[in-house]
């Protein structure tokens, strides 16, 4: 048996950039904010200058503002003058940063948290092999993400939908997986 990952013209669902604009387009049309369902992201296009790249930057700073003062709030001094943390969720401003499009298995894809980062990937030129210049999502980090074991994860399970004649049917392959990283996660060692 042959086994294929890919199909044919699936532009709109394996791009990074197109998969976010029909996300974004499918909420608006259901009169949502599709950032209730997906993480904040940002495509820049023309790098710093790029006015979506302004925005990143005002939430960029405002989150850091939130967590500084969420840290503030969530310590106070026992009797012996040590600093105790109160709050269990911990949180930090953690970006990725996904080449828009003409990527895949992770390629391309850093973890930053500061400004610089951002601004060096954004600034290198890169451009395609086929010449064009790359694009870049830039989407909020989950502090809290879904974990199998204590470990991030991703199941790889195939399934086709059909509708012919108003009748929709779904086929749902028996084999499947789920990989799992090599470390249990930890939000402030995302180096790894």
């Amino acid at each position: 048996i042959l086994i294929h990952n890919h199909l044919e013209n699936n532009f709109f669902l394996g791009n990074k950039k197109a998969l976010f604009y029909n996300l974004k387009q499918y909420y608006e049309l259901r009169a949502a904010n599709v950032f209730n369902y997906i993480p904040l992201t940002f495509h820049i296009k023309t790098g710093i200058k790029d006015p979506q790249y302004k925005r990143f930057i005002h939430y960029f700073k405002r989150r850091a503002n939130h967590i500084k003062k969420m840290q503030t709030q969530n310590t106070e001094e026992d009797d012996d003058s040590r600093v105790i943390k109160k709050s269990k969720h911990k949180m930090r401003n953690i970006w990725i940063v996904k080449p828009g499009e003409l990527s895949n298995r992770g390629n391309g894809i850093t973890v930053v948290d500061e400004i610089y980062e951002v601004n060096a990937i954004l600034n290198s030129k890169d451009v395609h092999t086929n010449g064009t210049e790359k694009t870049y999502i830039i989407q909020l980090y989950i502090d809290r993400p879904l974990l199998y074991y204590r470990r991030k994860f991703d199941i790889r399970h195939y399934m086709m939908m059909t509708n012919m004649f108003g009748v929709t049917r779904g086929y749902w392959y028996n084999e499947g997986y789920i990989r799992t990283s090599g470390y249990e996660f930890d939000i402030f060692n995302f180096e790894r």
